[in-house]
């Protein structure tokens, strides 16, 4: 792990920018990208890990996809995403009250909103918003099928954001 020249805060290796205060850290300035992000995130994946670890991966999953958004967007947005693993802890040891669950709608609805961003800004032409996980993620579920299409379409939409982000950084 290397460390911020900014905050001194523990940032990933060849991170070009700081997670906690978002100043450059030198990495990339040439306009590409000197770390290569993920592009092979799949639902089949995803499922099938979620399925031996007793849902346990998602949480690093959903965690690492919002690390590496962050990493994308942050020195345009400004924003961070907030670590999955908090919402999934908070969920699992706070169950029976509504809050952690209302807190999870929050977060997917904010990443959702970050990578719609994201892609109208790089110019991707590929549908995904908020509504997608309110549409596909909560209403969907009723159908059973609906968070698996969401979970589709929001690694497909992340997988286009990082394959961009690491040709043109």
């Amino acid at each position: 792990m290397a460390v911020c020249p900014n905050c001194g805060a523990k940032i990933r290796e060849y991170a070009v920018s700081c997670p906690k205060c978002h100043a450059a850290t030198g990495v990339g300035l040439t306009g590409v990208s000197t770390i290569k992000l993920k592009t092979n995130r799949s639902l089949l994946k995803y499922f099938l890990l979620n399925l031996i670890t007793f849902d346990i991966y998602q949480f690093f999953a959903l965690t690492h996809l919002g690390e590496d958004l962050d990493v994308i967007a942050s020195r345009y947005d400004g924003k961070k995403t907030k670590p999955f693993w908090v919402i999934g802890l908070l969920m699992v040891f706070l169950s029976p009250l509504v809050f952690p669950i209302i807190m999870g709608f929050v977060w997917f609805d904010k990443l959702c909103d970050r990578i719609e961003d994201e892609l109208r800004r790089r110019s991707i032409s590929y549908h995904f918003d908020a509504g997608t996980f309110w549409g596909f993620g909560v209403i969907g579920a009723f159908i059973v099928v609906g968070p698996f299409i969401f979970f589709h379409k929001l690694f497909k939409a992340m997988n286009y954001i990082a394959a961009d982000y690491n040709l043109h950084g």
